[in-house]
């Protein structure tokens, strides 16, 4: 049981992979609020220019575990206050994001 990480470069591309995978109905649901908890994430990151990218970490057997859903960077690595704003960006941002983007501006703050 190998936990594997995929990543998409669309919103679109990672929802339809799940509905390809057969992940059950229940899990889906909750899947796809967390994919579009991301999206804010994603569209956030887009309008500073850089390029995200979905990511999916799971179990890989039939039907897939889901472990969780991600966002990644091809290239160039947000850092600083862009990292604060993408983090913050979802109109209810979850408990790790408050986490990591007060440890960053807590970093700022220091320099």
């Amino acid at each position: 049981m190998a936990v594997e990480s995929i990543t998409y470069k669309t919103y679109e591309t990672c929802k339809k992979s799940l509905l390809k995978m057969g992940v059950c109905a229940s899990e889906l649901e909750e899947l796809l609020e967390i994919l579009e908890h991301e999206k804010s994430h994603f569209d956030k990151a887009v309008s500073l220019g850089y390029s995200p990218k979905y990511g999916l970490r799971m179990i890989a057997d039939f039907p897939p575990i889901i472990l969780a859903g991600y966002i990644d960077f091809d290239g160039r690595v947000p850092a600083g206050q862009d990292m604060i704003d993408i983090l913050l960006a979802p109109k209810i941002p979850g408990e790790h994001d408050y986490i990591f983007a007060e440890k960053i501006r807590s970093e700022l703050v220091q320099q």
